[in-house]
């Protein structure tokens, strides 16, 4: 029991080392700690869903789709219309660029970034493309044989690499990229046992040699390939599970952290908010200061003190929709 509390509570710390990350890396233009951070951040949220995968834990299908439709889909509605308001009559009026209102509107049905649908708020593409993995993997465990999950996994990222090299990356609810997500999932699935191992076996020696390698792996390619979920180019798995490596250990040195795993445990609120905080926060500034929005994104004090801000005034976003929204979301049994 002492070790599934212990398991739960670093990943809720790796969980919010993670979307300080993505805070951050939506924040700075600075290109090489956008390059570092997007070589592994989102990688990380699918191998943490796959890793916490238990197919045990449910009737069926229809009581896992139950559960993933309040966790995940009802809650992506929610966000969406949320914000989607929000954009629609304060954001857009002071906000660059061109923004076609049904367009928008209709990323609430297509829920992809692709084909500009999810403009307004661009982070919510990962919501339909988590529910579209969850389902992909559920129906993948079903081959009981090791081997069998591991070849239906190479298929995926190979139709996966095959739709983006014909440019076809504008699948509905961001099944092109589940399907190369898909292969992060399923590593995280695999990867329960090893990982008990190191966070309560293997010694400090052992795991410091680990960080240290994988930290060096992601410094000596950084910048090598593309950095996002959507690049299907082989070498980026072992350059995203290195990054993730580095801040599973770190986590694990870490243990307890109240801040962290707070955000961790409330990180997709944090990722359905930080676009609309962090754009009103960096207007404010720029205007106070007299300076340009893009003098503050890539000034890296500016930057960080952006994020912290960030996720303080998401805080009471936080506690409203734990407080109030997340009892009525759960509506299928």
């Amino acid at each position: 029991m002492e070790a599934i509390k212990q398991r739960i509570g670093y990943i809720d710390i790796l969980k919010g080392i993670g979307i300080s990350f993505v805070v951050f890396g939506h924040v700075t233009h600075i290109d090489v700690m956008r390059e570092y951070i997007w070589d592994f951040h989102m990688p990380l949220f699918f191998w943490i869903s796959g890793m916490l995968f238990n197919r045990d834990k449910y009737a069926g299908f229809r009581s896992f789709v139950a559960h993933k439709v309040n966790t995940i889909v009802l809650p992506y509605i929610l966000f969406f219309l949320i914000t989607f308001l929000y954009f629609a009559f304060i954001e857009r009026h002071f906000r660059g660029g061109e923004f076609s209102i049904p367009h928008q509107l209709l990323g609430l049905i297509y829920g992809t970034y692709e084909g500009f649908h999810l403009n307004f708020n661009g982070a919510l593409w990962f919501l339909p493309c988590l529910f579209s993995v969850e389902l992909m993997f559920w129906a993948i465990s079903k081959c009981k044989d090791s081997w069998g999950v591991a070849g239906l996994l190479l298929i995926c990222f190979v139709l996966a690499t095959l739709i983006r090299a014909n440019n076809l990356n504008i699948l509905p609810w961001g099944i092109h990229t589940a399907l190369f997500a898909v292969t992060f999932y399923g590593i995280g699935f695999f990867s329960k046992e090893h990982v008990q191992q190191l966070s309560t076996r293997s010694g400090l020696t052992a795991k410091i040699f680990l960080l240290i390698g994988c930290l060096g792996v992601q410094l000596l390619c950084m910048g090598k390939y593309s950095s996002n979920i959507g690049n299907t180019t082989l070498p980026y798995i072992p350059l995203a599970l290195c990054g993730i490596a580095v801040y599973l250990i770190i986590s694990i040195f870490i243990r307890s952290n109240r801040l962290l795993a707070f955000l961790g445990k409330n990180s997709i609120v944090i990722l359905a908010f930080q676009e609309q905080t962090y754009r009103a926060l960096i207007y404010v500034v720029s205007k106070m200061l007299s300076i340009d929005t893009e003098v503050i994104r890539t000034n890296i004090f500016y930057c960080l003190v952006i994020t912290v801000f960030t996720l303080a005034v998401i805080y009471p976003l936080i506690y409203l929709y734990n407080k109030f929204a997340r009892k009525y979301l759960n509506v299928f049994k």
